[in-house]
């Protein structure tokens, strides 16, 4: 497993306050399949391709971390977690009671009914939203 804050592998001592728009963690834990917990991703600013394939084929990963960066970058989190795993874990401490995969189909169906911070990043990697649905 892999605890703590991902940004004191850029400043140990001070990594409340490390600077993380540069950081780039991409493909950090690709292919791991050992891992089952993730360390925690506070940062703020993103960098352009910081998470991508961070947790690629972490096929015993079941919960993900929480995103909360709210300035993102190009391609910040681009397949982030592809080929992990079917078996996800809601997050019952936030009232999510039900985690799954879906289709892009299904998605673009979706429409307003994402969160705006969530159809903010699908935008970036190419989905498109109706404002009528």
């Amino acid at each position: 497993d892999c605890t703590g804050d991902i940004r004191t592998l850029i400043d140990y001592e001070n990594y409340a306050n490390a600077n993380t728009t540069n950081a780039r963690f991409c493909r950090l834990f690709l292919g791991n399949t050992e891992l089952r917990t993730s360390p925690s991703l506070p940062a703020q600013s993103l960098a352009d391709y910081c998470y991508y394939e961070m947790f690629n084929g972490c096929t015993a990963l079941t919960t993900a971390p929480e995103l909360p960066a709210e300035s993102l970058a190009n391609n910040c989190y681009e397949y982030m977690f592809s080929d992990c795993t079917d078996k996800l874990t809601p997050q019952k401490e936030e009232g999510i009671t039900k985690a799954l995969w879906i289709s892009k189909a299904k998605v673009q169906t979706l429409g307003q009914k994402i969160y705006p911070s969530l159809r903010h990043l699908l935008s970036t990697i190419g989905f498109s939203f109706d404002k009528t649905l």
